[in-house]
């Protein structure tokens, strides 16, 4: 049952994007409102993780729409990125279980808005068995 719970939390975590204005780069209040919840998922799920020998982390993906420089789109992704990264280690989620990069530009709708987004996922893997007989 942990382990369905702990599959839940990650696509629950999974669904979670922070939108943001064109060349916005500043958190306003829906996206400290999402980070707050995904900071309550994330420490659910580390809990979950580590009762079930995973070691798990969050990585954030920053992304840009096509409209302007390409430089600048590369800038402006890993800025959000970070800038989300901040926000969840001052909530409490340990900074070595964050990873943040930015993709720059992403075309994979017709609609821009949908590109000028972080976007989450966990990454986790089975840590060595816990050996009840070593000293």
């Amino acid at each position: 049952i942990q382990r369905q719970l702990f599959e839940q939390l990650i696509g629950d975590i999974a669904r979670i994007q922070i939108g943001f204005e064109v060349n916005e780069i500043d958190l306003d209040n829906v996206a400290l409102q999402r980070i707050d919840e995904l900071t309550n998922s994330l420490k659910d799920a580390f809990q979950l993780a580590e009762k079930l020998n995973l070691d798990a982390n969050l990585i954030i993906v920053g992304a840009s729409d096509s409209s302007g420089v390409s430089s600048t789109n590369e800038r402006l992704s890993l800025q959000r990125a970070n800038n989300v990264k901040t926000a969840l280690i001052n909530n409490g989620i340990p900074v070595s279980r964050l990873f943040s990069t930015g993709i720059g530009e992403i075309a994979f709708t017709s609609d821009v808005v949908a590109t000028r987004r972080v976007m989450f996922n966990v990454l986790y893997t089975q840590t060595g068995q816990r050996d009840s007989s070593a000293p």
